[in-house]
């Protein structure tokens, strides 16, 4: 024992005595890791387009004896009538819980769970998925479902039912969840009464109905426009004739082509308190941000990077919670959406900080941003940023996905391809001005969802802002919410 000791204590000494000869090459932070410069060859998935317009997006993956597919079509949640709010989320739903035309629900759900496969669907805002994962060797048997959930869905009453009755208890908890409460407020506050802004209430779900889902599936399940990406071991000969055999007789649309909604511009700032007796208070500041696809993106994510999506090495938490202590979590950023997305901060903090907190925000907010990121830690982002990049391309399932985005979204072609190389192009200067550009400190609007003093907030923000007081029971649809 006494010689193990000794030989430790031996060993230990040494390395106290080398240490000072290489200290000079022992990095203090990670940032200062030397590394080659990066480099990455991306291989894109082949592309394949049918006739009828179905294009589709192969990555041949044969590692494991797996297969897996979506599908993107184009329509969402922005395209419901204003009285058939939910609708988009109810037949995404219902697509594949609803079962098929020849598969009873029950039927289709024993079906999948005997071949150990899943396939799901959902609508989101502009686009809705239908994915499926399986065993290789029963690939042809699953695409053959997935193809009948695309096209020749059931739409059960019974399980429309027990959609609708969910949907509704969905309903009834966001009043729960001071976050849910928050964000529908926010994007009410800036988007106003209109399709970028408004959500089902439990009228509306309730007032849905099967033909209303079958005349959405009618009217925007279609194949131009629509993209298929599909992974796995099984070869392509036997993946083509699949697709042919399932969609190639999938009939396109003689409607009108897809278009989004116009986007109310106007913004009115105000201050909206949804008093409520939570432990905390949950803030969201901001107002209407870019669209998708802007001419300075790369710029924006250094940007939102260094502003607030860091972590603690972001400029918010350092200033709203390391240093000033104003709140438990803070982050924020610039966000492209459809037709516009979001400048936004959201934080929580103690119900009593909640004014200390918004001022500290708006404080960084108005500041000198050209300033702040010439000292900042642009080479480190950038740094960070591309090191990052690199595992979007890891996953073979996720390489044919993420082309088949970025071109339902209408990315350039070469976005990945010349991605790192924009990234080491920007400037502070280019970073600074994306701030300038897209946050707009006179459009701000605050919500508030807490346990607060109304009028304390109604008092510190007198002359700056317009205060609101919101019942949430009336957000959904923004009839009658707001009383100054």
């Amino acid at each position: 024992m006494h010689k193990k000791n000794t030989d430790f204590c031996y060993l230990a000494l040494i390395i106290i005595l080398f240490l000072p000869a290489c200290s000079g090459t022992i990095p203090v932070r990670p940032q200062m890791v030397r590394s080659e410069p990066l480099t990455i060859q991306i291989k894109e998935p082949m592309k394949y387009v049918l006739p009828n317009g179905l294009t589709i997006y192969y990555q041949q993956n044969e590692e494991l004896p797996l297969m897996r597919g979506v599908l993107l079509i184009p329509g969402g949640k922005l395209l419901e009538s204003e009285n058939l709010l939910g609708l988009a989320a109810a037949t995404g739903s219902q697509m594949r819980s609803g079962g098929t035309k020849d598969l009873r629900p029950e039927e289709l759900d024993r079906r999948l769970d005997a071949l150990g496969a899943v396939v799901e669907s959902s609508y989101g805002e502009d686009f809705g998925t239908v994915g499926f994962s399986c065993l290789s060797e029963n690939f042809t048997e699953v695409f053959n479902l997935f193809g009948q959930v695309v096209l020749q869905p059931r739409f059960d009453e019974q399980r429309f039912g027990l959609w609708k009755a969910q949907a509704i208890d969905s309903v009834l908890r966001r009043s729960d969840d001071s976050e849910t409460m928050a964000a529908m407020t926010f994007s009410l506050a800036i988007y106003g009464n209109s399709a970028y802004g408004r959500a089902a209430d439990i009228a509306a779900i309730k007032k849905l109905k099967v033909k209303d889902l079958k005349e959405f599936h009618q009217h925007f399940v279609f194949p131009q426009g629509a993209r298929l990406a599909i992974s796995g071991s099984v070869p392509w000969p036997e993946i083509k004739q699949e697709i042919e055999d399932n969609f190639a007789s999938w009939t396109k649309s003689s409607l009108p082509k897809v278009e989004l909604p116009p986007l109310n511009k106007e913004m009115k700032p105000g201050v909206y308190i949804l008093r409520k007796d939570f432990t905390q208070a949950q803030i969201v500041i901001g107002h209407q941000g870019p669209p998708r696809i802007t001419d300075d993106l790369h710029a924006m994510a250094i940007f939102n990077s260094v502003f607030g999506l860091s972590g603690f090495d972001s400029f918010l938490f350092k200033q709203v919670r390391s240093q000033g202590g104003y709140a438990y979590a803070v982050f924020g950023g610039i966000f492209g959406g459809p037709t516009a997305g979001t400048f936004q901060v959201q934080m929580a903090t103690r119900n009593e900080e909640a004014i200390n907190a918004i001022d500290k925000v708006l404080e960084i907010v108005k500041g000198n941003w050209g300033k702040r990121l010439e000292e900042g830690p642009i080479a480190a982002t950038k740094h960070s940023l591309k090191q990052s990049f690199v595992f979007k391309f890891e996953n073979p399932a996720e390489r044919a996905k993420r082309k088949a985005l970025l071109d339902q979204f209408g990315y350039p072609e070469d976005f990945d391809r010349n991605y790192l190389t924009m990234i080491d192009k920007v400037t502070a200067e280019d970073t600074a001005a994306v701030s300038k550009r897209w946050i707009q400190p006179e459009n701000i609007s605050i919500v508030i969802v807490g346990n607060v003093d109304v009028q304390a907030i109604k008092k510190h923000f007198q002359g700056v802002f317009p205060v609101y007081e919101v019942d949430f029971k009336e957000v959904p649809i923004f009839r009658g919410a707001i009383r100054k």
